[in-house]
């Protein structure tokens, strides 16, 4: 069997702010990295991209990167958030190295998800769990033998992939050690670290495909498993996410719980988890705040028993809520799931199901989320019996169902808001600093529409993950063509960068401008997950259009006002003079570009403007600045910034 090497990569959501921790833990594909030697997989090399570049980098950047490393085999981990940005990266290193393998598996990976049926870069799909597959058929690879009838693999046609074969047994999961433990994976400082201890999961819930995997039940001992949490608090870990479908569905869940309050006595670690209520009580929850567990997810989905039989979930919601409860007494905070458009859900029954989180003191760290869809699940199965109209590229979002219009979700969305009292969508923070953020491509593009075409040349080079492109001139309105033109320049490198497209007028233009601004932001979702990530009726999160206006440029107040009400506006100014309308920012005023080059922590400016200014509203042209800022009014940390960005079965 001939050598050869194997690059592993998984891409991160993307980002809603720029200097946001991303959160990518790529245990997927760690996992696999140990299952090739635990499999004795003869003269194949494994790694890893670094997670600087794969988290960094645009799409040109990361192209070159993997490119580069001239591997035989490509395998790419697909979630709902990366599968369309994964897939180009497939076919822009097979449009420059044909020869390379591409092999695909994840959460996405389903022979509903037309995606993936249909991508013709891919030349080999694993569904399911992948530690057994992905060595089998690297094995079969090297030895030039036939790899289609492989347990749970499909392989490339003329058209796309052919038929998956039937999927195997499962996965013997106590066999594979942690990746942690593999040294397949390293603990950074700032960075969550994910685990798992179980596998399979006995509920039946309709919109997760857990059930559809396996519904049996596989451990981890709990002598293994504090092994390795032993392991990771040694190494510096400060937050360990445990991603178990219910972390105490496990027979052994007490004992586990003892040998994490022994281990963890001083809480070094941050622990969190999902849990069902069924089979909780006091104790339990005690027993959870001894471990070191901060947070706990349960899930409600709808107060609506009918809605809640429809989707099999299961669960009582007065019992989840008393759960949620001694959890709070305990001091663990409580999580609690509610899915908007769940097929059978009525108006009344959202407005009931977010009046029941504030009736239980559950509203203030409650996630609520539009139903997402998912390949794979029963849901998808049975979407057309059931009247669901969704969208079909990532995120799945449900456009309509039999018992509510699309114009009733999006205001059943915006009544949850005002019950809940704040935006369920996370914050779209422009990156408006004026030097480099990230190590890997351009993070910062500046046209100016006066010098003519010839400024527009700068584009034409790789740029970061999150772009900020800033568009000056005296006449933007005269110039609007042009914005086309930097929009068809930037796509060629990287078509799937989130992009702060940030107007910097010298003069005021006609607010038309920006519906014709709205049509350039339509051609740049390429990127479904982010254009889309938002509720209904939200803004594009993958091209998001933001005014920056110079200090001392004197524009008319109403005209500021008129554009405040179509888009964000931040007008240039000095931390002094923010701090003295630091509660107006962003609401009657514009917000606020600071651009002082140091401020003190002690300064009373920043002082007020951390703790009075609504956060979102202030922003700063000094990097060093915007990072500070972010962290200490916003927590850009990565255990304070658990709010989940995709349905429970596509995380991990």
């Amino acid at each position: 069997m001939p050598s050869f090497s194997v690059s592993l990569v998984q891409l991160p959501v993307p980002r809603a702010a720029a200097l946001s921790p991303s959160g990518n833990v790529p245990l997927a594909i760690a996992c696999l990295q140990t299952a090739v030697a635990v499999h004795g997989v003869p003269d194949v090399t494994t790694h890893l991209l670094p997670a600087t570049l794969v988290d960094g980098a645009g799409d040109h950047a990361l192209a070159e990167a993997v490119i580069d490393q001239k591997p035989d085999v490509l395998g790419l981990s697909l979630y709902l958030w990366n599968i369309e940005r994964s897939l180009h990266l497939a076919r822009a290193v097979k449009e420059r190295s044909p020869s390379i393998t591409v092999v695909v598996g994840g959460p996405e990976v389903s022979a509903d998800n037309p995606l993936v049926k249909g991508a013709t870069e891919i030349d080999y799909a694993i569904a399911g769990e992948g530690e057994v597959a992905f060595a089998t058929l690297l094995r079969a690879l090297g030895d030039g033998r036939e790899a289609a009838a492989i347990p749970g693999v499909a392989a490339k046609t003329g058209h796309g992939l052919g038929e998956f074969a039937p999927p195997g047994a499962d996965v013997p999961f106590d066999r594979y050690p942690s990746p942690y433990l593999s040294g397949a994976l390293s603990v950074s400082p700032g960075r969550s670290c994910h685990l798992e201890s179980t596998r399979g999961c006995k509920a039946r819930c309709s919109f997760c495909f857990y059930p559809r995997r396996s519904r049996r039940l596989r451990v981890v001992s709990v002598d293994d498993t504090l092994r390795t949490l032993a392991r990771l608090r040694q190494a510096g870990a400060t937050d360990v996410a445990f991603l178990d479908p219910t972390f105490n569905q496990r027979p052994d869940f007490e004992a586990l719980l003892d040998g994490l309050a022994e281990i963890n006595h001083d809480h070094a670690l941050t622990l969190f988890a999902e849990i069902r209520a069924e089979g909780m009580t006091p104790r339990h929850a005690k027993k959870l705040a001894r471990a070191g567990f901060a947070r706990l997810e349960l899930g409600l989905q709808s107060v609506s028993a009918a809605t809640r039989r429809l989707s099999r979930c299961g669960g009582d919601p007065d019992r989840i809520a008393a759960v949620a409860n001694e959890l709070q007494d305990a001091g663990i905070t409580a999580v609690v799931d509610l899915i908007v458009g769940l097929p059978g859900d009525h108006a009344a029954d959202i407005e009931r199901g977010t009046e029941f989180l504030r009736a239980h003191g559950l509203a203030a760290d409650a996630q609520v989320f539009l139903l997402a869809v998912l390949p794979g699940t029963t849901l998808r199965t049975d979407a057309a019996r059931l009247g669901l109209e969704f969208d079909p590229r990532p995120p799945y979002r449900v456009r309509r169902t039999a018992t509510l219009t699309a114009d009733e979700l999006e205001r059943a969305w915006g009544d949850a808001e005002t019950r809940l009292g704040r935006p369920l969508d996370e914050a779209l923070r422009p990156y408006l600093a004026d030097t480099p953020a990230y190590d890997h491509g351009i993070d910062r593009f500046e046209v100016d529409l006066d010098r003519g075409t010839e400024d527009l040349t700068p584009l034409d080079r790789a740029g970061s993950a999150h772009q900020a492109i800033v568009v000056t001139g005296t006449d933007l309105w005269r110039d609007r063509a042009r914005f086309d033109q930097i929009r068809a320049r930037r796509q060629a490198f990287d078509p799937f960068a989130v992009v702060d497209l940030v107007l910097s007028p010298k003069r005021p233009f006609p607010l038309d401008l920006l519906d014709v601004l709205d049509g350039v932001a339509g051609r740049w979702s390429m990127n479904g997950y982010a254009a889309h990530r938002q509720g209904p009726g939200g803004a594009n999160g993958q091209c998001r259009v933001v005014v920056q206006l110079g200090r001392d440029l004197g524009f008319d107040d109403d005209w500021l006002q008129a554009l405040g009400e179509r888009l964000p506006v931040y007008l240039d100014q000095s931390a002094a003079r923010a701090a003295e309308n630091a509660s107006r920012l962003g609401r009657d005023l514009p917000a606020a570009r600071i651009v002082d080059r140091a401020l003190a922590a002690d300064d009373p400016a920043w002082r007020t403007l951390a703790t009075t200014a609504d956060p979102e509203a202030v922003t700063f042209a000094a990097l060093t600045l915007e990072r500070r800022f972010t962290a200490e009014a916003l927590s850009y940390a990565e255990p304070e910034r658990r709010r989940r960005l995709a349905p429970r079965n596509e995380t991990g």
